[in-house]
């Protein structure tokens, strides 16, 4: 299971944590792909064609696996959020791993479509893919988040992967919370 805590230091500041809880019998590996960071955003609102824009970087502490990272891993998002009519959204992010002075490694991509049902409810379908090496995986989910109050969201979401030779399902249940 998926799961991201995200806190709202500021409506432009937050800090966040990552992990899955994994299904196998090992307890030293119940925590899998743990990431601490943040992200900034980089402008409020939309502007004609450029979108809302924000960057997250998140330290992998253990990989997907469950083993410790010997060297500071760094999992980075640019995430950019068109407004469309009648109360809908595109989103799209760009994720990237090892990043250094000469290079970076493009290693996933999201599309998601939501929509505001009310002033409290959003829904939302997405795609999704990871890169192992050299295949990328594609997989799809949907879910709903409900506004608790201005500052304190909740959501859930399930999902599956789009490939022949995998068979992967999951749960993901989340919170944001922002203090200022």
């Amino acid at each position: 299971m998926n799961n991201i805590f995200r806190y709202g230091l500021s409506s432009r500041y937050e800090i966040s944590a990552l992990f899955d809880l994994a299904n196998n019998i090992d307890e030293d590996k119940a925590f899998t792909n743990v990431q601490l960071g943040g992200r900034v955003r980089l402008n409020q609102k939309a502007h004609d064609w450029i979108p809302k824009l924000s960057f997250q970087t998140r330290i992998q502490l253990r990989d997907s696996l469950g083993e410790e990272n010997n060297n500071l891993k760094f999992v980075s998002i640019l995430a950019g959020v068109f407004p469309l009519p009648q109360e809908n959204s595109l989103t799209i992010n760009l994720i990237a791993n090892n990043i250094n002075k000469e290079e970076y490694d493009l290693t996933g991509y999201t599309l998601a479509w939501s929509k505001n049902l009310n002033s409290k409810i959003d829904v939302f379908v997405e795609q999704f893919s990871n890169r192992s090496v050299e295949v990328w995986n594609k997989y799809w989910d949907t879910g709903l988040g409900y506004l608790v109050h201005n500052d304190l969201k909740l959501d859930f979401s399930v999902g599956t992967d789009l490939e022949n030779d995998l068979d992967s399902q999951f749960v993901s249940l989340g919170f944001s919370w922002r203090t200022l």
